[in-house]
């Protein structure tokens, strides 16, 4: 540059000294330039434009060749885990369901073991038996137990009864039914 260039330069700036400071211009901007685009809501993102030489930004969705395209605003990272509140109050009891269908019948269960035989009655009274005959009549009943004895009657195996086989053994696991012989008398005509 030369001489007279850096003077033209010198008394520009100084002029526009001299008038800023003053306020002896015709032309003062009050205003600035309000945007009346609406508001972006939060986590939304804003395209942005910045210029490569200058560094003014403005908002677009497409950039010039002379721009650089910028983003901003978006969701933020994720924050941490806050604490657990505190146990809510108990709920109110629902209203009574409706009454469901009758299931269908279960099957029939097994048999139960026979019971014990009943103790003898006392011997009752004594009839007139007159013109009848006296006829004494033996019987077998099913005694307690289910041992294998002799002892007291006839004894024999029962449907209880297996057959264990153990290696070279073979055993006879008995379930006897006990029959007790007793006596009735009758009369016959």
């Amino acid at each position: 540059m030369k001489t007279t260039d850096y003077l033209k330069l010198f008394t520009v700036l100084i002029a526009g000294i001299f008038l800023g400071s003053t306020g002896f211009h015709s032309a003062m901007a009050v205003d600035t330039a309000t945007v009346t685009a609406s508001p972006i809501p939060a986590g939304d993102m804003l395209k942005v434009c910045i210029d490569k030489k200058t560094g003014t930004m403005r908002a677009s969705n497409s950039c010039k060749k002379t721009e650089r395209v910028h983003s901003l605003g978006g969701p933020g990272p994720r924050g941490p885990q806050g604490v657990v509140g505190p146990v809510g109050n108990t709920g109110p009891v629902g209203p009574q369901g409706v009454k469901g269908d009758i299931g269908v019948q279960g099957v029939q269960g097994i048999q139960g073991p026979q019971g014990f035989m009943g103790m003898t009655g006392p011997t009752g009274l004594t009839g007139s038996v007159s013109g009848l005959r006296t006829k004494t009549i033996t019987t077998l009943s099913t005694g307690y137990g289910s041992f294998c004895s002799s002892f007291g009657g006839l004894s024999f195996l029962n449907g209880n009864t297996s057959v264990s086989i153990s290696g070279s053994y073979i055993s006879l696991n008995k379930s006897c039914t006990s029959l007790i012989e007793s006596s009735v008398s009758v009369y016959a005509p």
